[in-house]
């Protein structure tokens, strides 16, 4: 790795660290800036404000969801849609591991239009297209096109995500398992069919 790369991982590393200790919402690039021993100017130099390191900063949290989902994927079975009750548990569990960086990835305080952070979040939305296509392959769910099974699996696990971060599941519902949930929600997305 050159030291311009190294110091844009850092920068980012240190941007996390600090979303994770103040939110999104109140990070400031001196701050990120000083936990690089560097000053805030200099982050330009990298990122050309705020705005860009979390959007960049997002775009490497949908990265690394990506690969969590794609490994789940990987070593489930591919029969009766359990790929796809994988992949959702794999997100659920991103979202609760990174809370901070799961709420950045859908704020508005970052730039959508990103070319790589729309790459991301469209490799995203290629796995579950895959992840589904994979399943109907199979047999699963003949009846509703790709799209609209990998929307509502989405809708369903990003909505989990967010109950589960907020400890609204818990709170109302403490004795559901959410492995068990998942493969549930696999059985409602079967019976649209």
């Amino acid at each position: 790795m050159s030291a311009v790369t190294d110091l844009r991982r850092s920068l980012l590393e240190a941007a996390e660290a600090e979303v994770n200790e103040v939110g999104a919402a109140s990070a400031s690039l001196r701050s990120i800036a000083r936990r690089c021993a560097m000053n805030h100017q200099g982050i330009r130099h990298y990122f050309k404000d705020r705005a860009a390191l979390l959007t960049a900063l997002a775009a490497d949290g949908f990265a690394r969801l990506n690969q969590q989902s794609e490994q789940a994927s990987a070593v489930a079975d591919i029969e009766a849609g359990q790929q796809l009750a994988a992949v959702c548990g794999a997100y659920v569990h991103f979202a609760l591991a990174h809370r901070n960086l799961f709420e950045l990835m859908f704020s508005p305080l970052i730039d959508d239009d990103d070319p790589t952070l729309e790459e991301a979040r469209g490799r995203h939305r290629d796995i579950m297209m895959a992840t589904v296509d994979s399943a109907k392959s199979t047999g699963w769910g003949p009846g509703v096109p790709t799209e609209m099974l990998a929307t509502i699996g989405w809708a369903a696990m990003h909505g989990l995500a967010v109950l589960q971060r907020e400890q609204s599941i818990a709170k109302l519902y403490p004795d559901v398992d959410l492995d068990q949930l998942f493969a549930q929600i696999v059985k409602a997305l079967d019976a649209l069919t």
